[in-house]
């Protein structure tokens, strides 16, 4: 018999799904040439948040400038409709801000690549238990 708790395995399957996502985030900055990297690797952490002993919630958290270096922006450059543009008070008339920053887009790329996973763990998960539940109500009929 399985003694164990019936959302244990899927937190186990949850944890190691955020382990291997963690690891392809961490590739994916160390591919990047941006100063600063190093310390956006080391921050990289994962929380969960259990609802009644089950994981409802995965957060990834990392230092902010993981923030400006996704979108760009920082010392000078700001965002604005979307776009990357050159933040100046006073520029000489006729002259127009040279941008020379691009959102380095090293987070979403991932997640939107492994969430089916994600999705497919709980949708067996779900399931499996309402097989279970069926069965026992059905024994608990014809009993």
């Amino acid at each position: 018999m399985n003694d164990q708790v019936p959302y244990e395995k899927l937190n186990q399957d949850v944890k190691a799904w955020s382990a291997r996502t963690k690891a392809e985030i961490r590739s994916r900055i160390a591919s990047l040439s941006q100063k600063g990297k190093g310390e956006l690797v080391k921050s990289l952490r994962v929380k969960y948040r259990k609802y009644y002993g089950m994981v409802d919630r995965i957060t990834f958290t990392f230092d902010r400038h993981g923030v400006f270096l996704h979108y760009g922006v920082g010392r000078g450059y700001k965002r604005e409709g979307g776009k990357v543009i050159r933040k100046i008070e006073k520029l000489p008339e006729g002259l127009s801000p040279k941008v020379m920053r691009k959102p380095k887009d090293w987070l979403n790329p991932t997640l939107d690549s492994r969430f089916d996973s994600l999705t497919d763990l709980v949708q067996k998960y779900y399931a499996d238990t309402a097989l279970v539940e069926a069965s026992t109500l059905k024994s608990l009929s014809n009993g």
